[in-house]
């Protein structure tokens, strides 16, 4: 067996391209979401304005109406995926390298938000084939490790583009910290095109006429339908509770400053945790025990949080503690999620479930975001928090029912790329 052929050498290479990969979409996306928001708020730029801001994560949110053009082009194609990344990344590292020319104020807001808006459209893009290279290219035994690589790689994003994005801002100015993340999102690209050079299609298939890759065929197939049902419980259950847990902290008198230690260090090194020992977990047990694991650990931390909410004193060493442990148990879950995900995506058109599969978690986030204060307002901590438990509990006792269709990574395909009758619903 060759160096270049040995399983080590393989996982540390899927762990480097993904993780790269989903890290340039952390930084991309932390620039419109933390970063570019926060330097306008500086500059004085109003609040109401500076809101409009969140309306640069629409390309994300309409991803799947992307997803057919882009799977008629270059399903089944390894290098036509590779690509597609790579312009991708071409076209971060030139909006990244433009907006260094500007700088964050009123006279320059209408340009960084056209800018901005093109990096999300890139992400989208970029996201749809690396998550449909994930499922074409990497064989199931080691998806646990690209996924792993993928929360962690968004996590790292985020942390690297807000600490040292603004670290160099402080220090440099603006223009120096755009050029070093432009800079960054070229060594990724160089490490995503270099180290995917030996991926391989897993599926020996014909490309589909591009009439059958449609939105609507995912509708019509049992495995993504339950999937999909299975996604919105569990999380719209996660998300409940996750969203209210900022206000819960503050209301529970928390100084501002411990609020920011465990919601930033302390949450984002608790997710990293858990992002790192999911894919061993995930070898371990498979994804539908993994998933069931996760979902009763989850509840149990909302339950506690609930009890906290009624019983503890202010500022509760033991909140803190079911507050991290919250934190690492989603970021578990999520290896599982995705790798759930990938399997129940049909392979001639896996960028486009995948994306439909995504913006559904990313609609429950913004449902569950949007409602969860002001049912918590409504019914109290404690009722939001055992709600959230209850959703997660039912998810995980439909589980094994709504789980047990066969995933499409399994099934033989007919010549012509679809899937046998068996895997259609009626």
């Amino acid at each position: 067996m060759s160096v270049a052929t040995r399983p080590g050498n393989d996982v540390w290479r899927t762990a480097l391209v993904f993780g790269g990969l989903y890290a340039a979409q952390g930084i991309g996306a932390s620039m419109a979401q933390f970063v570019v928001p926060t330097l306008l708020r500086q500059q004085g730029i109003g609040l109401a304005l500076i809101g409009l801001s969140y309306l640069l994560f629409l390309p994300v949110v309409l991803k799947p109406l992307m997803g057919p053009a882009t799977d008629r082009y270059v399903a089944g194609s390894v290098l036509r995926r590779r690509k597609a990344i790579l312009r991708a990344q071409c076209a971060l590292v030139a909006c990244f390298a433009f907006a260094a020319l500007l700088r964050p104020g009123a006279g320059t807001m209408p340009w960084l938000a056209a800018l901005l808006f093109v990096v999300m459209t890139a992400i989208a893009a970029q996201d749809l084939s690396t998550d449909a290279l994930a499922v074409e290219a990497i064989p199931p035994t080691r998806r646990g490790i690209a996924n792993g690589a993928q929360v962690a790689g968004v996590y790292l994003g985020y942390v690297f583009a807000i600490a040292l994005g603004f670290q160099i801002y402080g220090a440099m100015g603006w223009a120096v910290a755009l050029l070093a993340l432009a800079s960054s999102f070229v060594a990724i690209g160089i490490i995503g095109w270099v180290g995917s050079a030996t991926f391989q299609s897993q599926q020996a298939w014909s490309s589909p006429a591009s009439s059958e890759v449609r939105l609507a065929s995912a509708f019509r197939h049992r495995p993504f339908v339950n999937g999909l049902v299975f996604l919105a419980i569990y999380q719209l259950g996660g998300r409940i509770g996750a969203a209210i847990i900022g206000p819960f902290l503050v209301d529970a008198a928390f100084p501002l400053a411990t609020i920011g230690w465990v919601t930033g260090i302390g949450m984002g090194a608790a997710g990293l945790a858990g992002a790192f020992c999911g894919p061993v977990m995930l070898g371990r047990f498979g994804t539908t025990r993994m998933l069931v694991f996760t979902g009763l650990a989850h509840a149990l931390c909302f339950a506690g949080l609930a009890v906290a909410a009624q019983f503890l004193p202010a500022a509760s060493a033991a909140t803190t503690v079911l507050v991290l442990l919250e934190s690492t148990v989603f970021a578990l879950s999520y290896v599982a999620l995705f790798t759930l995900m990938m399997s129940r995506v049909q392979p001639h058109q896996a960028g486009t479930d995948f994306a439909l599969l995504q913006s559904a978690d990313s609609l429950v986030a913004i449902l569950a975001g949007a409602g969860a204060s002001w049912f918590a307002g409504q019914v109290g901590y404690r009722g939001a928090f055992l709600a959230g438990a209850a959703l997660l509990t039912v998810a995980c006792l439909g589980a094994t029912r709504l789980l047990a269709s066969r995933p499409f990574c399994l099934p033989k395909l007919e010549s012509s790329g679809r899937l046998t009758a068996q895997d259609r619903l009626p």
